[in-house]
């Protein structure tokens, strides 16, 4: 596949841990990612571009709009949650146990799991989502704090 092909097929995943870019300006790479790639446009062969963006893991990218050539590239790490521990952070999604300490987990992405005995959540620093086995989704706004009547067995959670 041309890298031009790669870019029609939109293959092209923007993601990172600390440089993403803002709602505001999803459209826009973060300034250290757009440095770093400014630096590499020029310095890679189109053969280490193209296994860049082959490869398995996620990229950033920079393209040229008129074109749809591939300028640079570099893998990035993926968003994802993990887990804090033990306990929560101010930032992290925190999901309160009747019984044990609370289980927290921090970054974006989506996690899946078993949590059971869960009388309550906080969404910490972003907008949250937690769904139960019950069928429930929850959603909450960054900065939440939830206490619910009953405990439920939390099975995702998003951010």
């Amino acid at each position: 596949m041309s890298m031009k092909n790669t870019v029609a097929a939109a293959v092209i995943v923007v993601l990172g841990i600390g440089a993403l870019p803002t709602a505001a300006n999803a459209t826009t790479p973060a300034p250290t990612t757009l440095a770093v790639l400014t630096d590499l446009r020029g310095a890679q062969s189109h053969a280490e571009i193209d296994a860049v963006m082959q490869g398995a893991a996620p990229v950033e990218a920079l393209a040229d709009p008129d074109t749809g050539d591939i300028l640079a590239a570099m893998s990035v790490r993926s968003r994802a949650l993990t887990p804090v521990g033990p306990g929560c952070t101010s930032t992290s999604a925190c999901m309160l146990r009747s019984s044990g300490g609370p289980y927290g987990l921090t970054g974006t992405g989506t996690k899946t799991g078993t949590w059971r005995g869960v009388t309550g959540v906080k969404s910490g620093d972003r907008r949250t989502s937690f769904w139960a086995s019950n069928g429930m989704a929850y959603e909450y706004r960054a900065g939440a704090s939830v206490t619910w009547t009953k405990a439920v067995t939390v099975t995702k959670v998003s951010r």
